[in-house]
């Protein structure tokens, strides 16, 4: 192997490497902005949306389910919501995946 291939080489794996270092990072912060912005948006639903109290505290239970991917579960509870919730719900989650 000449020099100029082993440079390359060697360019390659530090590249290589600074991305798999960028991923980490990413991996790392952007759950918690995530969890940031959905508590944000849960107190702003809180205060502007007609939801009756026990809708909410079953939206909650929807959150917590989700961020502990119990998919299961959070079907049961989702069933549970009022159409009004349902609908706030399900834009909520389109909002997220846009």
């Amino acid at each position: 192997m000449t020099y100029p291939n082993l440079l390359s080489y060697k360019f390659l794996l530090v590249s290589f490497q600074n991305n798999l270092e960028s991923l980490d990072h990413l991996n790392t912060v952007l759950p918690q902005l995530y969890s940031e912005y959905f508590e944000s948006e849960k107190e702003n639903m809180k205060k502007t949306e007609n939801i009756e109290t026990i809708d909410f505290n079953t939206m909650e239970e929807v959150f917590r389910l989700t961020k502990n991917h119990d998919l299961v579960n959070m079907q049961k509870t989702i069933s549970q919501l009022s159409d009004h919730s349902l609908d706030f719900l399900t834009n909520l989650a389109d909002t997220y995946h846009k």
